[in-house]
């Protein structure tokens, strides 16, 4: 008898404990249900009201590598190209990419005997006194008639903006030295939009970078191009229309910087940001000269170029 009532008095006990275990199941499935719909809901909110973004730098060995991610840009895409040693380089074998760096140490040595105003000079009658064709004649007509179809191509050289000084001739303009030699060479730039002098940029030899014709002078190396571009971009009229940007340079050095410049930007804010690092230049000359012809030569530009010789 004792014993039944043993069981009749656990068995309530039982059931009031699985009960109780089930309704807290219960209300634990809708919480984890309604935390579950809330962080979807944030993840989708994410999604789909946060521009998404993407930036990367991409190394190309040929110019059809070039001529595919062209392809790829829209009307809404800003395209940087830089002109020295990837559109225009040097006529002169002895000063071409590939000279001067199998001559590296005879380039330094000679260039750091001059001031820094000096080297300026030289660097830049370098680049704009008797330029030649780095890209092929098909990849320059691809870039003009990209042009033609709306999309805007801005080149960059890092020629002097103020009067320069050489030993022959005084007070040459070294930017329409280099506007003359790309019209030569059929290649033109967006140019519909008016100069800009970059006077937020540090002036140098009482110069600063201009914008003019399509083309940012950056007045030397000496300033990151980095910050050249973001001040450009500043005062650009029209830059909120540009959804994406397209650097192509031939400075692994440069394209490094300006994807990092680039991609710390908060206005205007691209969606995507392609850096290109194309070098075609280190292809010239196809054969070396011997040092000691090299040096002569060079000392002999170097005394061209400046009025007081070294």
């Amino acid at each position: 008898m004792s014993n039944n009532v043993l069981c009749t008095l656990v068995v309530p006990t039982i059931l009031i404990d699985i009960s109780m275990l089930f309704f807290l199941f219960l209300m634990f499935k809708k919480l984890i249900n309604k935390f579950c719909r809330s962080a979807l809901l944030m993840l989708l909110m994410q999604i789909f009201l946060t521009d998404p973004f993407f930036a990367e730098v991409v190394s190309v060995k040929t110019e059809l590598d070039v001529k595919k991610i062209l392809d790829k840009t829209t009307k809404k895409t800003l395209i940087l190209f830089d002109i020295d040693y990837l559109l225009l380089h040097p006529e002169k074998e002895f000063l071409q990419m590939g000279a001067l760096k199998h001559h590296n140490e005879v380039v330094s040595w000679n260039l750091n005997r001059l001031s820094p105003s000096e080297q300026d000079v030289v660097v830049s009658a370098m680049l704009s006194l008797e330029p030649s064709l780095v890209l092929s004649p098909a990849l320059i007509k691809k870039i003009q008639l990209m042009k033609k179809n709306k999309r805007t191509v801005i080149g960059i050289s890092s020629e002097l903006t103020g009067p320069v000084d050489l030993a022959e001739k005084k007070s040459v303009s070294m930017m329409a030295e280099k506007l003359q030699k790309l019209k030569r060479h059929g290649i033109y730039f967006s140019s519909s939009h008016e100069p800009i002098i970059l006077d937020t940029v540090t002036a140098s030899k009482g110069a600063h970078p201009v914008f003019k014709n399509g083309v940012i002078f950056t007045n030397g190396e000496r300033t990151p191009r980095g910050d050249i571009i973001k001040n450009f971009l500043e005062k650009f009229k029209g830059v909120e229309k540009f959804d994406s940007i397209l650097y192509i340079g031939d400075k692994q050095a440069n394209c490094q910087e300006i994807y990092e410049e680039f991609s710390e930007l908060t206005k205007p804010k691209f969606k995507k940001i392609t850096v290109l690092y194309f070098n075609k230049a280190l292809s010239f000359p196809e054969k070396q000269t011997e040092t000691v012809p090299f040096e002569r030569k060079f000392i002999e530009f170097i005394r061209s170029t400046k009025i007081a010789a070294s």
